[in-house]
């Protein structure tokens, strides 16, 4: 059960990994954000914040510190949109790839954080916001069972 698990992780990180576009993201500031970010913008459809974790997924691609020092500023300031989408589906989606891209360097308080993020996933969409809420979920638990031997 443990081989077929890590087959699955293995696999669906590839498939993560080929799904992102190539191509280079702006340094990462001292404190987490990327200069190019509006962290201010509150439009509905292409919600400004959400770039910094685009960004993010590329720098997990590759691991190292400037993805952790990025995802720990979007922990730190937990960002929301009023457009209930990217809560319930946008950010999590995106975020549930980090963490698996992320793998064991991802631990502790800062595991626990994005397993929170990850629960918003809302249940009650339809058609392929659904289908966005299942990958969702299939990637919580196996984040979540893969790296059981990492919690604190």
């Amino acid at each position: 059960m443990k081989q077929d698990l890590s087959l699955l992780r293995r696999r669906l990180v590839a498939t993560i990994r080929k799904s992102i576009p190539p191509g280079r993201v702006p340094a990462v500031l001292p404190d987490g954000r990327f200069a190019d970010v509006n962290y201010r913008d509150r439009h509905l459809g292409s919600w400004g914040p959400v770039k910094h974790l685009q960004h993010l997924e590329v720098l997990a691609r590759d691991g190292g510190e400037p993805a952790i020092r990025a995802l720990d500023h979007w922990l730190k300031h937990d960002y929301q949109s009023e457009n209930g989408w990217f809560n319930d589906v946008g950010v999590p989606r995106i975020l549930a790839h980090i963490a698996l891209l992320l793998g064991d360097t991802l631990t502790g308080p800062r595991r626990r954080q994005v397993l929170k993020i990850l629960t918003r996933a809302k249940v009650g969409w339809t058609g392929a916001n659904l289908l966005d809420l299942g990958m969702i979920t299939l990637q919580d638990r196996k984040s979540t069972r893969l790296n059981s031997s990492h919690r604190t």
